[in-house]
């Protein structure tokens, strides 16, 4: 400013203005760069390709390579700091937390970037041998669980004294320092103005001044910019709630599709004549349900970052502690020329499919027309597609362009409002400078927090815990586990059998009259012999065989409707000769 005001004295104003914000915006950018770089000088010449990466390179350059999908999580190297010899401090104590790790546990819904700076211990984003096994550990407690005191998104009450009062996890806490930054600009633009235009501080300035004539034609510019922006941050921010949407009702797909496959095999499972499951059903209904969460685990270990040491060697011995994996199933996934990360959930499916597919062929599964292994292989390729759905999604959420731009005229719409609406507010331009900043400025944060739905990112608001999608799939599939004994006799499933001699059921006005069970038993011959007979029909090889069959339940139709009305009304059995040949009515 010094030399712009010294040495080109005859710079018109708005260059000058250009400047010193040029100049303020370079500063800011610097020390930006400076905390946390853009650009790393390794990023041209390195590529990640294995956890040694991940452990001697800054922490912001890890969910890149989860990105591409090409990380290798096979084993680690030894801190050459002598960091190794330094005390292992507790992650969740009050030792050795830096204010970053304190602000991450006082959050409701962290994400996973804000998760992984709880593994960060010595704060200089590196994660060390040490840190990587207290990773390890915290995550597999996480995915192991039944239960989580956590909510799958932050709940709100109704009443707007409430919402008021609500700071922590919404548009004010990441767009307050912004919308600071606004009013100063609001101020040094007043004081700037006021000494140019010779205006009082609490005047209008005049309309005839050279300079405000200027800034009249920059407000007829911001005009257009408000308007455009309008539409524009209105149809952004529904694009990116849409995508957020998108990603929790595929979510909850995965989570109802494995729950689908536990139902179904725990209701078809061989059962012997007391209904408890045979050890063949006992072990089908098992390895599907630890094959399950198993998979639901490698799925979300590749989506959601701090989850992603799941994927280690070291993580996958500890799993098989856990039972979640047999000594063969983690020989075939941690062998040399195993699929990666990517392809796990695809891989423990396969297992599914072909176990099942097996206790089928064996008559371990109590279907014999085809229908469960239809509804079974419906139900696996539904959910492989709703996880595939997840990482297209994903990586076609929005293109680049199309963010750059918004970015580009949001600022520049917020930089120019206390210059432009100067010239018909004066000095009020700074506080409507600070409203337009936190509504757009607000707005635009949330829009792309919705495009960062698991805080991979560091969206640290609108996140979805990945612990309450896994716990209840586990509690779930768990208690379909534990469904060994039916309640009733398999040996006799008709109503006299499975209600017992005297245990009838009620109806709304007391107990069944003996009439009346009379008729409820004759009813159930009834429609015992007509399914006789469907099956007969159904069998009959010639013609001849199912014209006789159709004559007969013509010949009969009408007098099994008649007299079965006629014993509804006076409460009487059914004459079980009529209903012979009655084959039809069902069908």
């Amino acid at each position: 400013c010094h030399f712009v005001r010294m040495r080109m004295p005859k710079l018109r104003f708005p260059l000058r203005v250009a400047l010193v914000v040029a100049s303020v915006a370079a500063a800011s950018a610097l020390t930006l760069n400076h905390r946390a770089p853009m650009f790393p000088p390794f990023a041209a010449s390195v590529r990640p390709h294995n956890l040694e990466f991940m452990m001697a390179r800054p922490l912001f350059a890890f969910p890149v390579a989860r990105a591409r999908g090409d990380i290798s999580l096979r084993g680690y190297p030894s801190p050459t700091d002598g960091s190794k010899d330094r005390p292992q401090p507790f992650l969740l104590g009050t030792k050795e937390l830096t204010p970053s790790q304190v602000k991450v546990l006082s959050m409701k819904n962290p994400g996973a970037k804000s998760r992984m700076k709880l593994y960060d211990l010595k704060g200089d984003g590196v994660i060390y041998p040490p840190e990587f096994k207290e990773w390890v550990d915290n995550a597999v407690s996480r995915v192991t669980a039944r239960t989580t005191a956590d909510e799958v998104i932050l709940p709100y009450e109704d009443e707007a004294s409430w919402l008021w009062r609500q700071f922590r996890d919404t548009v004010l806490e990441v767009s307050w320092q912004v919308v600071l930054a606004s009013m100063t600009l609001g101020v040094v633009t007043v004081l700037v103005l006021h000494a140019k235009t010779g205006t009082a501080y609490l005047e209008v300035p005049d309309a005839k001044n050279e300079t405000v004539q200027l800034l009249m034609a920059v407000q007829v510019m911001w005009a257009y910019m408000l308007t455009l922006s309008t539409f524009i941050l209105t149809f952004f921010l529904k694009e990116c709630y849409d995508y957020w949407g998108t990603a929790m009702d595929l979510s909850r797909k995965i989570q109802g599709r494995i729950m689908d496959l536990n139902l179904l095999v725990s209701s078809y499972a061989e059962r012997d004549e007391d209904g408890e499951l045979t050890p063949e059903g006992v072990s089908l209904v098992q390895s599907t349900a630890r094959n399950t969460r198993l998979l639901q685990i490698m799925f979300w270990a590749t989506f959601e970052n701090s989850l992603a040491c799941l994927h280690s060697d070291q993580a996958l011995r500890r799993l098989a502690d856990e039972g979640l994996l047999t000594p063969k199933e983690l020989a075939q996934l941690i062998q040399p020329n195993a699929v990666g990360p990517n392809g796990r959930a695809n891989q423990v499916l396969t297992w599914i499919m072909s176990r099942t597919a097996r206790a089928e062929l064996n008559g371990h599964v109590m279907s014999r027309t085809g229908g469960f292994e239809r509804t079974f292989t419906d139900k696996c390729c539904t959910l492989r597609a709703s996880y595939a759905s997840m990482y297209d999604e994903r990586d076609g959420k929005m293109p680049l362009a199309y963010v750059h731009v918004v970015q580009i005229l949001i600022d520049s719409l917020l930089i120019l409002t206390p210059i432009a609406v100067y010239p018909t507010t004066g000095i009020v331009c700074v506080p409507l400078a600070g409203v337009m900043t936190f509504f757009y400025h607000g707005l635009q944060e949330l829009s792309k927090s919705f495009l960062d739905p698991f805080g991979n990112r560091g969206s640290q608001a609108q996140n979805m815990q990945v612990d309450v999608f896994i716990a209840e799939t586990n509690n779930g599939v768990l208690d379909l586990a534990d469904y060994t004994q039916m309640p009733f006799d398999w040996r006799d499933l008709t109503i006299q059998g499975e209600w017992g001699e005297f245990n009838q059921p009620s109806s709304r006005a007391g107990a069944v009259s003996d009439d009346q069970g009379s008729g409820l038993n004759a009813k159930a011959n009834n429609v015992s012999l007509q399914r006789k007979h469907c099956v007969q029909y159904r069998q009959a090889s010639s013609g001849e065989a199912q014209s006789a069959v159709q004559a007969s339940s013509g010949e009969t139709l009408c007098a099994v409707q008649t007299e079965s009305a006629q014993s509804q009304r006076d409460d009487t059995p059914t004459d079980t000769k009529a209903s012979e040949g009655g084959i039809i009515t069902e069908e």
